[in-house]
């Protein structure tokens, strides 16, 4: 029986473009000299803050998008319609769409509730921790891609242990928010409860079903 190799080059691209992007981050951005000093950096002690979020984000979407558009059944049929010239997107396309989609949404949707409640003080150091948050689970899904498309090992089991960090570290950074000493969340709770459901928890759900069911 044939069998048909998968040709990972553009894996191999999209990891060490993303080793640059960090480089450029850690060395240009922050000039910080390596990954500790970055993450123990104070907010005050920081600069560039929004540049190196942003890169941060692209990276972390890219690679989260190129680990899981695997496990993605197929791309909806209403999607399948909507060509563009002719070309209708595949899964990595369709898994890279609704992933961009959905973080740009949820940033602006994260700066309209901090601005609404009028902390926008807190925005900025929030969007700062989450720079260092989606700097480490990159860092983890660089790891998970060279497992994934170069070793034998059990895929989906990868995956799985994927979500489950992922979830237990949202679920932590949750309480880091709420605990944190620089009052980045509004004091009053049931500002805090909004937050924590309507753009933590429901989101992810959200996604989840958008790409797996």
């Amino acid at each position: 029986m044939l069998r048909i190799v998968e040709n990972t080059d553009w894996v191999v691209g999209i990891i060490l473009g993303s080793v640059l992007l960090y480089i450029l981050v850690l060395h240009v951005l922050q000039r910080q000299p390596n990954v500790l000093k970055f993450l123990n950096q104070d907010f005050q002690d920081s600069g560039n803050i929004f540049p190196s979020f942003l890169l941060v984000s692209t990276v972390f979407i890219v690679l989260l998008s190129t680990l899981t558009y695997n496990f993605v059944p197929s791309v909806p049929r209403w999607v399948s319609q909507v060509g563009v010239a002719g070309f209708e997107p595949t899964r990595f396309g369709y898994t890279l769409l609704v992933v961009s989609v959905f973080y740009f949404v949820k940033f602006f949707l994260t700066f309209f509730f901090f601005s609404s409640v009028d902390i926008l003080k807190g925005w900025g150091k929030m969007y700062f921790l989450c720079l260092k948050y989606y700097f480490v689970l990159g860092l983890v899904l660089i790891v998970l891609l060279f497992f994934v498309f170069f070793t034998s090992v059990d895929h989906f089991l990868l995956l799985q242990l994927f979500f489950y960090g992922a979830g237990l570290s949202l679920f932590f950074k949750v309480i880091y928010f709420l605990l944190h000493p620089g009052r980045i969340l509004p004091q009053e709770w049931y500002y805090k409860i909004l937050y924590i459901c309507t753009l933590q928890f429901v989101p992810y759900i959200v996604l989840g079903k958008l790409l797996f069911i």
